[in-house]
């Protein structure tokens, strides 16, 4: 279903001309305005923090890292499109590597030692960055699957301080007015642009 959505899409000329050298990010510019994911490798950096610096299992399976180079709509939909395939490689190769009767679950530990932490990890908008001082023993929690947290710190068992550096907040402020600057943008293109760049509300509100 991937393939056949992804030729209606792709191929369709509406989408092309709605998408193409429309809302160009390019490499140089989504680095300085602090852009990560889909929306920097689309302007040619081929940058994945799951490469760059493997986590988890990461390491132990082979996949490409998709690079566009125009950097506007219709790549960032493009680099989309074969994220969703190396993400399905992927997950075909660590299926193989699960052995029969192994457990499925793991169960992992609700406190973490006190003390100050910072981990990054790659989601499918891009790649998050928390820091937590922990006052002391605290519980750890991952949400929507998407961030892994470190800790360390000095006693108690509330966070003295958490700083998440989301995916999203530069998108929808920078990123934005970068793109609108240079370029001559109509409201039918702003929709096009906001979709494409992959936004999540939640993740800016603050």
């Amino acid at each position: 279903i991937v393939e056949d959505i992804e030729e209606a899409l792709l191929r369709n000329p509406v989408f092309k001309a709605r998408t193409k050298n429309i809302g160009i990010l390019k490499a140089e510019d989504a680095i300085r305005l602090g852009v990560t994911g889909p929306s920097l490798r689309a302007g040619g950096m081929p940058y994945d923090i799951r490469k760059a610096v493997p986590y988890e299992n990461y390491d132990k399976v082979k996949f490409n890292v998709p690079v566009g180079e125009n950097g506007d709509s219709y790549e960032r939909s493009v680099i989309r499109f074969k994220e969703i395939h190396e993400s399905l490689n992927i997950i075909r190769q660590s299926v193989e590597e699960v052995k029969p009767g192994a457990p499925y679950r793991v169960k992992l530990p609700l406190t973490a030692p006190a003390g100050v932490g910072v981990s990054r990890v790659e989601s499918a908008r891009g790649e998050y960055m928390i820091h937590v001082i922990s006052m002391g023993v605290m519980k750890a929690e991952r949400v929507d699957d998407k961030y892994v947290v470190h800790f360390t710190g000095q006693g108690g068992r509330k966070p003295y301080r958490v700083r998440l550096r989301s995916v999203s907040l530069p998108l929808l402020t920078t990123v934005l007015k970068h793109i609108v600057k240079n370029e001559e943008v109509t409201i039918a293109d702003f929709p096009v642009i906001v979709k494409s760049l992959d936004p999540c509300p939640p993740d800016i509100d603050r």
